[in-house]
């Protein structure tokens, strides 16, 4: 009885140091995702507005192309990579805060995962205990 009773609060104070641990992972998981966020925000910025320079670029090219009698051709090729530039960056910050949003998030369910692992220990623990009695 009285080693049921010590297994039952060593599994509770490691459950106590668990959950204070996993605590403090989950706000420095916040914290990343938060700065990734904000990275990507600005990164998604800088990708809409080389969008907008392109189409700009490529309309003012293209009224350029029409009063030289398409002298200006070649210039709708700078309008057209400004647009393919800003597209990819759109597409990489996104596919890169997908990436690294889920990573955060796999390891708060890992940690999650331990925590209720020992919950469950403790709850045996306590099954055990009462039938013994």
């Amino acid at each position: 009885m009285m080693g049921t009773v010590n297994e039952l609060l060593d599994l509770m104070f490691k459950w106590m140091d668990q959950k204070e641990g996993c605590a403090m992972h989950l706000r420095k998981l916040a914290r990343e995702l938060e700065d990734l966020r904000e990275k990507c925000n600005s990164n998604q910025f800088i990708g809409n507005s080389v969008q907008v320079a392109g189409a700009a670029s490529l309309v003012g090219a293209g009224v350029v192309t029409l009063l030289t009698g398409g002298l200006a051709v070649a210039f709708l090729a700078f309008g057209a990579t400004y647009i393919g530039v800003g597209v990819t960056i759109s597409v990489v910050t996104h596919l890169t805060e997908h990436l690294l949003s889920s990573m955060t998030m796999e390891k708060a369910q890992r940690i999650e995962s331990e925590s209720n692992k020992i919950a469950e220990r403790i709850q045996a623990s306590v099954r055990a205990a009462e039938e013994g009695v």
